[in-house]
């Protein structure tokens, strides 16, 4: 049952890295507009959250150092999820840009399916 949702969770995650790798620059737009970064740094910030998304996705598919990664991957969803919520309610950003400008969900919508995911590694880490 893990590695099955494991899978599930890794697919989503490498998914939505290789659209970003693919359809990059409205991610890197996003960053920006979130203004919590200097201007220069944007665009290596985004790079390297999408690395990180995709290698993130390829461990959980791969079941690689997952119960190291279980809980820093839940503190992550969390935090991400916060800062989601403040993009959007501060006016800064109009999605969390979890999709990379390919699926431009709404707020409720993101934070229900990053409870979802929190759910399932929290079942999965237990």
């Amino acid at each position: 049952m893990t590695a099955v949702i494991l899978f599930l969770i890794g697919s989503v995650f490498l998914i939505t890295g290789a659209l970003k790798v693919v359809y990059s620059r409205p991610f890197i737009a996003h960053v920006r507009n979130l203004g919590i970064l200097p201007r220069a740094l944007n665009e290596v910030a985004a790079s390297l959250f999408i690395q990180l998304e995709c290698g993130i996705g390829v461990a959980l598919i791969l079941s690689i150092f997952t119960i190291e990664l279980v809980p820093i991957l839940i503190g992550l969803i969390f935090v991400l999820s916060i800062l989601s919520a403040w993009g959007v309610n501060s006016g800064r950003v109009e999605d969390c840009g979890c999709y990379g400008g390919w699926l431009n969900l709404t707020l409720k919508q993101s934070l229900g399916l990053n409870f979802l995911y929190l759910l399932l590694l929290v079942i999965s880490w237990w």
